[in-house]
């Protein structure tokens, strides 16, 4: 009679797999570790067996800020007091109308013309896309500036600024012609 056995293919795969596994289990069981345990002994020898104890904590001292009243040091502080005139032999004269191009800063203005009627020299500047026509005298510049001089190539002016000591002081700056404008006579 034959008999059929159930489960054979499988009862044979697993008889050849597990000797192999328990092979390579007893390969990977060795003791490979012996030079990193010599190396640390080495190094367990050179080290010093005397280590210095911890110095001892500082009290804590606790502070008190107080300087809630200073002025703070990262705004820029008044270099006089709010309200008060301009003195100074160079001050400003904070009483009188501003002309509009006093509403922008130098550098954004620019000289685009220079144009002379009647024998007068006009500049012309533009702020803001709008031209203005600018004479010697006139204010232009957000540091109380005069123009003091048109050439074909500049305006030349002066500003009145305050220094570090509060004392008012001229200073010279100038608007360039900007490139592709040009002379207008009439």
């Amino acid at each position: 009679m034959i008999r059929r056995m159930e489960g054979t293919p499988a009862r044979i795969a697993a008889a050849r797999i597990v000797p192999l596994l328990a092979m390579l289990l007893t390969a990977c069981a060795g003791d490979g570790y012996g030079d990193l345990r010599e190396f640390m002994k080495k190094t367990e020898a050179s080290l010093p067996h005397h280590i210095d104890p911890l110095p001892a904590a500082k009290v804590y001292e606790p502070f008190e800020y107080d300087g809630f009243a200073l002025p703070d040091p990262f705004r820029p502080r008044a270099l006089r007091a709010e309200g008060a005139t301009p003195t100074g032999l160079n001050a400003p004269d904070t009483k009188r109308n501003r002309d509009v191009l006093e509403r922008f800063p130098l550098d954004a203005l620019r000289l685009v013309g220079v144009l002379q009627q009647q024998g007068r020299i006009f500049a012309l500047i533009k702020a803001d896309g709008t031209l203005y026509r600018v004479k010697t005298g006139d204010h232009l510049g957000l540091d109380y500036g005069t123009v003091t001089a048109i050439s074909e190539t500049e305006v030349a002016l002066h500003e009145t600024v305050q220094d570090a000591a509060g004392e008012w002081t001229l200073r010279q700056a100038k608007l360039q012609l900007v490139e592709g404008a040009q002379e207008i006579r009439k």
